[in-house]
């Protein structure tokens, strides 16, 4: 008997042996589709100015393996996302509001983002015709997932605020020399970067965007420019930052020098204005 229950034993226990290696557990987490880039949901794109500039999304997939059938993403193009970050950003101030790109400049190359089968993303490709957008302006292509079949959408990356940002003359690395409240502050390397053919973003006075050690953020640590037609500058905060135009000094730009110059004022806790000098040449 105690043969037979051993026997018996030996044989269950060789059963489970026999077919651990061949167990497939399958997939081990949720299929959920997300925005590339849409956790700061703007995201900065350069254009050429052209009347069809290319332009995309990629749509991801999480997961511990790989499709094993298309995924079938649907998107619209969502101006509330829009009117709620301006709201949020910009309050009152109407005159600070990205734009929503008029729909007869833009078009979609397919009606949904396919993910294919055996692979972990899809792309939605576009073109803009950004000749057609005036310089004054910063203009957006809100995205955002909606539906997607055999999988769920990311809760808090489902939205892309496209930022269309138009290459120009004015964009590229400069050095800074900066007076801040009377006190000189050293030179400083900086990266303008374009937003319209006329408008630039451009890092509050003593900070700079090309050290490895100083990440800068959009949304506290730029102020923008645009550059007028006889070259003066407006001057005005970007998002959150917080400037003042020098009323009493005219800022300018030198052409033929490739020379910006700048003179605003800053806040400091207390409200008070910290007057700022700055003068940005070409490298």
């Amino acid at each position: 008997m105690k043969k037979i229950y051993l026997l018996t034993i030996l044989g269950i226990a060789s059963l489970f042996t026999s077919c651990s290696n061949k167990v497939d557990f399958g997939e081990q987490y949720k299929k959920i589709v997300y925005i590339v880039n849409s956790k700061d949901a703007l995201y900065y794109a350069q254009h050429d100015a052209t009347n069809a500039s290319k332009g995309n999304i990629s749509v991801y997939t999480t997961g511990s393996e790989l499709p094993n059938q298309d995924i079938r993403v649907s998107y619209k193009v969502d101006e509330k996302a829009l009117d709620s970050f301006n709201q949020k950003e910009y309050g009152d101030r109407t005159e600070l509001y990205f734009s929503l790109i008029p729909k007869e400049l833009y078009s979609f190359e397919t009606a949904d983002v396919t993910i294919k089968k055996g692979n972990p993303y899809g792309c939605l490709n576009f073109t803009i015709n950004t000749l057609a957008l005036l310089p004054n302006k910063v203009y957006i292509l809100p995205i955002t997932i909606y539906e997607a079949q055999g999988a769920e959408i990311s809760e808090n990356l489902h939205t892309i605020l496209y930022v269309i940002r138009i290459k120009n003359i004015y964009a590229g690395n400069y050095i800074s020399s900066c007076t801040i409240n009377n006190t000189a502050k050293g030179d400083f390397n900086k990266k303008i970067t374009a937003a319209t053919s006329k408008k630039i973003l451009l890092p509050l006075a003593n900070k700079s965007n090309m050290s490895s050690s100083n990440t800068l953020d959009y949304n506290t640590d730029y102020y923008q420019i645009t550059i007028n037609d006889d070259n003066t500058l407006l001057l005005e905060p970007y998002l959150q930052s917080i400037i003042h135009q020098d009323t009493e000094t005219q800022s300018y730009y030198d052409p033929e020098e490739r020379i910006f110059y700048i003179y605003y004022n800053m806040e400091d806790k207390y409200g008070d204005y910290i007057p700022v000098k700055e003068i940005l040449k070409a490298i």
